[in-house]
């Protein structure tokens, strides 16, 4: 059995769409943009929130909720046409939710933003202007509490051949970022669907974002900054955790194992010892995983446009 599913087919029952017109929903509209806004717990003024992202002229909102919220939002979906309310009814990565909210967005424009994030922007003209750079992901500038400027930026680089990521305070309009910071981002749809999205298999948030960004850069996309695309936080995350485990271990066989030769990318069959050794997963399934990886490597061979040591050298050198 494929241990790497399609990352936009989810079971029956996984989650389930209130209010707002879904059932004739069109497909993706090249003008307008939808915000989709994840919840990490705590309470916040659902109304006054949503009422705020209305008024910047979103397209639609999608505010995920979990499945035992079904009760509280009726009313505000009554009240709030625009709105449409993404109940889950089992636990989610962050990455598996922001795909399942981005498949469903009606528009090709897609902000991910927090409950405890706000949206610095009082109109829609910067995420219009950040949506015209056509990129698959447009990261804004983040202020904390202290209205301090957050190091967002993710540049990579190889020291002794171990990865190293240094996180710096954005400064240029469109430096690049290896990965949106908290996976805060406007979002361009065909391009986060062409590449694939986020890994679900990958189930630390760290290597997943770090997963995202080393394939969206070998497969010749972009990640760029906005100076006029702005957030303010009033707390900050958790602390990443950056274990090499089982998540790291994948992440490396799909990215830094891979080489690239010619116009094709391969990912050796020598790697499966260091996959399974870091893998913890034994030695029978760990073969099994591996084989299954080298197999997705091999099927998608021809998007790949350079490997990671390649996208590391190229940014060293734009830096």
């Amino acid at each position: 059995m494929s241990t790497t599913p399609s990352i936009f087919e989810c079971d029956d029952g996984t989650y389930t769409v209130v209010g707002g017109r879904h059932h004739d929903r069109p497909r993706a509209r090249t003008h307008g943009f939808t915000i989709v806004l994840l919840n990490r717990g705590g309470r916040f003024n659902r109304s006054a929130t949503l009422g705020e992202l209305e008024r910047l002229g979103a397209t639609e909102v999608l505010c995920v909720e979990p499945g035992e919220s079904a009760y509280e939002v009726e009313s505000l979906s009554r009240r709030m046409p625009r709105v449409r309310f993404v109940l889950l009814h089992k636990k989610l990565t962050t990455g598996e939710t922001i795909n399942l909210t981005i498949k469903e967005s009606g528009s090709n424009s897609v902000m991910v933003i927090w409950n405890d994030v706000t949206l610095v922007p009082t109109s829609a003209k910067p995420i219009e202007k950040a949506a015209s750079r056509g990129v698959l992901c447009v990261v804004p500038f983040a202020r904390n509490e202290k209205s301090e400027i957050i190091p967002t930026v993710y540049a990579p680089a190889f020291f002794k051949n171990f990865l190293r990521l240094v996180a710096v305070a954005p400064r240029d309009d469109g430096a690049p970022s290896l990965f949106p910071y908290d996976y805060v981002g406007l979002y361009n749809k065909e391009k986060f669907i062409g590449i694939g999205g986020y890994d679900p298999l990958i189930t630390n948030s760290y290597w997943q974002k770090v997963d995202f960004g080393f394939r969206a850069f070998m497969w010749g996309e972009s990640i760029v900054c906005d100076p006029h695309l702005r957030v303010a936080y009033s707390g900050l995350p958790s602390p990443e955790d950056t274990t090499n485990d089982a998540s790291y271990a994948r992440f490396h066989a799909k990215s830094l194992s891979v080489r690239f030769s010619g116009d094709r990318a391969i990912l050796p069959a020598s790697r499966v010892v260091r996959f399974v050794f870091r893998s913890g997963h034994g030695l029978l399934r760990g073969y099994r995983v591996f084989a299954d990886i080298r197999a997705w490597v091999e099927a998608n061979r021809y998007r790949f446009r350079q490997d990671a040591r390649r996208v590391t050298e190229l940014w060293e050198v734009e830096q």
